[in-house]
């Protein structure tokens, strides 16, 4: 799996991660850089058809591009197998949820991947909206 790395730091406040699409695999990463300038980031997987053996799992890591190369658990999202919207919230301060919620600050740079766990297709799309 490759990174697909997007520069955030024009001052774009929304961006979309992955387009309304059917998948049955594990898409590429992907990499947004200068969330660090914003308070808060959230996350919108809209599941839009599922299989009944369709399985997706959304998780936000930072990245440590200073020093290690290392990537960190920020929030994984719970498994993901109906058409619904789920929303992903970070931001230092609020009520920490499980799959849900996580009081952090942001890092410089976030990954955020799609794990596919089934073997069938879900059709979702995946956006980001940053808080100031």
């Amino acid at each position: 799996m490759a990174n697909v790395i997007t520069d955030l730091r024009s001052g774009t406040r929304s961006f979309v991660v992955l387009p309304s699409e059917a998948r049955t695999a594990s898409p590429d990463t992907m990499e947004f850089e200068g969330l660090g300038r914003a308070s808060g980031l959230v996350v919108v997987v809209d599941v839009t058809a599922a299989d009944l053996t369709a399985d997706i799992i959304v998780k936000l890591q930072g990245v440590d591009r200073v020093a290690s190369g290392k990537t960190w658990d920020i929030l994984t999202s719970a498994s993901l197998t109906a058409a619904g919207t789920t929303v992903l919230r970070v931001r230092p301060g609020i009520t920490g949820t499980a799959n849900v919620a996580a009081s952090e600050p942001l890092p410089s740079v976030v990954r955020i991947s799609v794990t596919h766990a089934g073997s069938g297709s879900i059709t979702y799309s995946v956006s980001g909206h940053l808080a100031f």
